[in-house]
């Protein structure tokens, strides 16, 4: 790096070098910028010493200085120097962003977040790369905390910075928003709303507006609360409010200020019922609605006549998870797995019903004898209302292997909508494939509209929502709301407008394009869009959208829509990857491969490939085991026409492996049977525990993501 009298100064002024603290010293700063660049790190830091020593404590020496210290992973010795920086140069945005920086070293991200905040009310337009960097770490450090909305909201504002690669930032945004983990209304672009022109505190309100924009949220919001005790009922105050809380990661005061916007009489129903949702979500974790997750530990005399009783019990199912991956930290594998039943196994899944299905009570795991332990069965389950039936079923299973009470330890906590939802039925091997997607469905039917509105929350002052329904509509409804938006899994089938008229709620209705602005409308509401009444434009732009926030119903409801267009008009369409998404979100079987094949007859028309089609159709065939002679007929195709196109050889190679046919060395396997019909994923309620997941990929396809 050459440097010379019009280098920016790297103490982070923003002026240049000529005009600031090192005009004099141009020379020894190439040079010390020369020993970095050659990665001399320890020769550049006695540079930094010996320019210190000659020339004082000039804030961009400190700053080098701390750069080297960074990089040779000498943190005491930064986090000294730094502290000199930050005393000496109290408003120096390099100082306070690399004293962040030491914050997060010493794991006190709150401190981290004050640094980087004060750093971004004094860079200006101009951010200096210490800063970036370290709001891509404080970013980093609020997802690896679970803070969604603080590290989404450092993400979008470093992606709106010119003169940088954007595309790691790009991605990072696109995999938190495609986790299924993080809720949908995280996933929105916030838009703060403007001044009404008549306020008489306009003015300051623009001024804090403009510091927003460029990262300093404590000053905006600080400048907002203030405003707010002119104008106590300020729906525009209190919007902007909450918003800001919740990018400085302060979830509390959050949920607080969506809460105050909610019942606010002046803004729309919808608003109001989305912000009571935001509310829910941010809500601090003694609100939510959890239960104990506990192991009980039993006694046993003879570990073989226990095995022997285990296998000769229908009420017990051995596990097909291996024994050895489900060995711990601090104690050797157990000797086997089993699921415990609340009724012996069904021969045949023939005609069964909901009814007649055994459930899953939980895990049952049998250690021997050991060193200094006694031989066990250790019981893995939820403590929730019917905990104690399920051990009484246990010690009946066991009888005499029972020898004690059983010592109970508390492991962790689960969600209890998580565990409401969950599915746990046991299917006999030879259940059709309709019959468990049928049956699963009733399940979900009846959990919702029956089970659900009945459980007590501590949000609603411990009342179900039946009982809150008619005093806190508002709060009923986004419970309801979150419930809708977050069953994701087609299996379900779930009308929530049910849910609402039992509820006395106002049903959901669709929104007409025509009369609203479809690219201002919230996430949460495009999929309630009329896609019938939406040009090809504003289906696209709206399909994209959802692709990129992972929003499966909405993506199937304007997919669905899209690929009927007359090709003329919805010209640049890729249809072969929309019928590709569609069916992967297809629960039934044949109406699932009708759509892949679909997307391999438009690939064709668009003068395509259809082999990764062609892929995804075998390994569907493969997996559930439909239809042997049509399997080996796209098999053969795959094989005759398309082996030698660019990574379709390996492609189909790992579909066999997957598929269980051959092993990952390329030698022969057996077969595996038909999997299930898959579980709905893990539901977001408020009170499920916020967790992320951002490295996962969506498997959707929105425009632009070849």
């Amino acid at each position: 790096m050459n440097i010379d009298l019009y280098t920016p100064c790297p103490c982070g002024s923003g002026k240049k070098i000529k005009f600031c603290c090192c005009k004099d010293i141009v020379a020894d700063l190439e040079k010390f910028m020369r020993k970095i660049e050659g990665e001399q790190r320890l020769a550049a830091l006695e540079t930094a010493d010996s320019l210190i020593t000659k020339h004082g404590e000039r804030a961009a020496l400190l700053a080098l200085k701390s750069t080297i210290l960074f990089q040779l992973g000498e943190m005491a010795a930064a986090e000294e120097n730094i502290k000199k920086f930050v005393d000496q140069n109290p408003g120096n945005s390099v100082a306070l962003a690399q004293s962040a920086i030491i914050e997060l070293a010493n794991d006190r991200l709150d401190f981290a977040n004050e640094q980087l905040q004060r750093a971004l009310a004094v860079v200006g337009r101009k951010i200096p790369m210490s800063v970036f960097d370290a709001a891509v770490a404080v970013a980093e450090a609020h997802l690896q905390h679970g803070n969604i909305l603080p590290a989404r909201g450092y993400l979008i504002l470093l992606s709106n910075i010119g003169g940088i690669d954007k595309n790691p930032i790009i991605n990072r945004l696109q995999e938190i928003d495609a986790s299924p983990s993080v809720p949908l209304f995280f996933k929105q672009y916030f838009r703060y709303d403007d001044a009404p022109h008549d306020a008489p505190w306009k003015a300051d309100f623009d001024a804090a507006k403009d510091f927003i924009q460029l990262g300093a949220w404590k000053v905006g919001l600080d400048t907002f609360k203030s405003l707010l005790e002119q104008s106590p009922d300020s729906p525009v105050l209190l919007r902007n409010i909450a918003i800001l809380h919740g990018w400085l990661g302060q979830d509390a005061a959050a949920a607080a200020a969506w809460r105050a916007y909610a019942q606010l009489g002046s803004i729309d129903l919808a608003d109001a019922i989305e912000a009571e949702a935001m509310a829910l979500l941010l809500a601090h974790p003694t609100e939510k609605d959890v239960l104990s997750q506990v192991t009980i530990t039993f006694q046993t005399p003879d570990t073989e006549r226990l095995l022997e009783t285990l296998a000769t019990d229908a009420r017990v199912k051995n596990m097909k998870l291996g024994p050895a991956e489900l060995g711990q930290i601090d104690q050797p594998p157990p000797k086997a797995a089993y699921a415990l039943l609340d009724r012996e196994s069904l021969q045949s899944g023939a005609g069964i019903t909901l009814e007649q299905l055994p459930q899953n009570l939980g895990r049952l795991l049998v250690f021997g004898r050991e060193t200094d332990r006694e031989a066990r069965i250790v019981f893995d389950i939820v403590r929730d209302a019917d905990a104690d039936k399920k051990i009484a079923v246990l010690k009946d299973v066991l009888g005499e292997q029972c020898q004690d009470s059983g010592e109970e330890k508390e492991v962790g906590e689960v969600s209890r909508d998580d565990v409401l939802f969950q599915w746990r039925g046991e299917f006999p091997e030879d259940t059709p494939h309709d019959d468990r997607v049928r049956i699963i469905r009733e399940f979900h039917q009846a959990a919702v509209l029956e089970v659900w509105p009945d459980a007590k929350r501590k949000s609603l002052s411990n009342l179900s929502l039946r009982e809150a329904a008619s005093e806190l509509k508002n709060r009923v409804a986004a419970h309801v709301l979150l419930l809708d938006l977050n069953v994701q899994d087609n299996v379900w089938a779930m009308d929530f407008n049910k849910l609402r008229e039992s509820l006395g709620l106002e049903p959901l209705q669709a929104i007409d394009p025509t009369e609203t602005d479809s690219l201002q409308l919230p996430l949460m509401r495009l999929g309630r869009l009329d896609a019938e009444k939406m040009t090809t434009q504003q289906l696209m732009r709206a399909y994209y959208r959802v692709g990129m926030a992972d929003y499966r119903p909405a993506v199937r409801s304007l997919g669905r829509e899209l690929v009927k267009r007359d090709a003329a008009d919805a010209a640049g369409i890729d249809r072969a990857q929309i019928y590709a998404a569609l069916s992967s979100m297809e629960p039934e079987w044949d109406k699932s491969v009708a759509l892949i094949q679909q997307a391999q007859k438009a690939a064709e028309e668009q003068g395509k490939s259809p082999a990764r089609y062609l892929l995804a159709e075998l390994e569907h065939r493969m997996r559930t085991g439909d239809g042997p002679e049509e399997t080996q007929q796209v098999f053969n195709t795959i094989k005759s026409k398309h082996l030698k196109e660019p990574g379709i050889e390996q492609a189909l190679f790992q579909v066999l492996v997957r598929a269980g046919v051959i092993n990952p060395d390329g030698s022969a396997a057996q077969m595996p049977q038909a999997e299930p019909a898959e579980e709905a994923g893990k539901l977001w309620t408020p009170e499920s525990a916020q967790a992320s997941e951002a490295g996962k990929e969506s498997k959707l396809w929105v425009p632009g993501s070849d």
